[in-house]
């Protein structure tokens, strides 16, 4: 398989939440490894005019693609999208209202790159106090 662009391409997924996405984007470039090349694809999900206006600032960073939905496809729709225009080798879905406390990226793509029959992975997630909550489980009955 050929090399992509990008190791990782970071899908945002934005609707009448441009405060969390900015953050969130600010957490991605402060705590990401130089070494590793990284794309950030921002889906607008037809928000509000005036929500999405405030992504524009986005797009003169280098790295950073913001596509506007003109209806909102969903959440599963517009992670989708976001893989459609991404170039990278592993794609990280992560919800808006996240930040990044350590250089998950690279630590992630480190781990996929070491062992080829991994097919998924995730960071661990911890609330606002930083205490660790589970972000994976199985439902046991309907």
């Amino acid at each position: 398989m050929a090399k992509r662009k990008y190791q990782v391409a970071v899908i945002l997924i934005n609707y009448n939440s441009s405060r969390y996405t900015l953050d969130c984007v600010n957490s991605i470039f402060t705590r990401t490894s130089s070494d590793l090349h990284f794309q950030i694809v921002v889906i607008d999900n037809d928000s509000r005019p005036d929500d999405h206006y405030q992504l524009k600032v986005l797009q003169s960073k280098e790295h950073i693609q913001v596509f506007r939905s003109k209806i909102n496809i969903g959440f599963s729709g517009a992670n989708m999208m976001g893989v459609q225009l991404a170039n990278a080798d592993y794609y990280y879905f992560l919800n808006n209202d996240c930040l990044l406390i350590d250089d998950c990226l690279e630590k992630l793509y480190s781990f996929l790159e070491q062992h080829p029959q991994v097919a998924n992975c995730s960071g661990e997630m911890f609330d606002a106090a930083l205490e660790y909550s589970r972000n994976f489980g199985y439902f046991p009955s309907l």
